[in-house]
């Protein structure tokens, strides 16, 4: 009889701890697949909102550069500049820097950019808004994005270091009314300006989010 009640108790005793294990494996399970969908749901918002940031100072550049940069006193400059001496550059470096610093200081400045850069034909600094005085050393040699738009005569858009600091860089190349290559101008925005936006517009979302919430249910 006791042996009876021995066996009982120690069955019982085994198909509690099974029921455990068991329960508890499916809850460990049902929690690491919820984790997992909140990830995904949560990396998949952040790429979003990236590209919709990326996406946003993109279209406002570009109108920057059709509306701003490619003028024909900014041309003319740059034109002169391909072929002068090196005192003659010197004037037409003030010459554009005169022009364009306004723009610089306050449009660019506003949004975020901090690096606005003209390149020569031959992938060398001509003129930096940020570090006027530094200038003539090749970029071509150490910046990939410059390289491909000297052969490519295309827009190379990305995140790329540089001799300063890294930066999320929108690199244009500079074409002639002749079809001839004057140049590229490259407008940087550094990665503290992009999170700022990607915390106000994912903190939106969630705000919307919260909004459509009935608290009263």
């Amino acid at each position: 009889m006791e042996f009876l009640m021995r066996r009982t108790l120690l069955l019982t005793t085994l198909f509690a701890f099974g029921c455990y294990g068991l329960f508890f494996g499916y809850t460990y399970t049902s929690m690491q697949k919820e984790k997992e969908i909140l990830i995904t749901n949560q990396n998949n918002d952040l790429s979003i909102a990236y590209q919709a940031v990326t996406q946003m100072y993109r279209i406002s550049i570009e109108n920057y550069f059709n509306d701003t940069i490619m003028q024909p006193s900014v041309l003319s400059i740059l034109r002169e500049a391909k072929v002068a001496d090196d005192a003659k550059k010197a004037a037409l470096r003030t010459s554009l820097y005169q022009q364009l610093y306004p723009f610089y200081h306050t449009t660019l400045s506003k949004i975020g950019i901090r690096q606005f850069q003209f390149h020569t034909d031959l992938g060398e600094s001509f003129l930096r808004f940020h570090n006027p005085t530094e200038y003539g050393d090749l970029l071509s040699d150490i910046r990939p994005s410059i390289q491909k738009v000297m052969h490519e005569k295309s827009v190379v858009i990305g995140f790329e270091g540089g001799r300063s600091f890294p930066g999320f860089r929108y690199v244009f190349p500079i074409i002639d009314h002749d079809k001839s290559y004057l140049g590229s101008v490259e407008l940087s925005i550094p990665y503290e300006s992009i999170e700022k936006e990607l915390s106000k517009l994912l903190l939106n979302k969630n705000s919307t989010q919260l909004s459509h919430i009935d608290f009263n249910n």
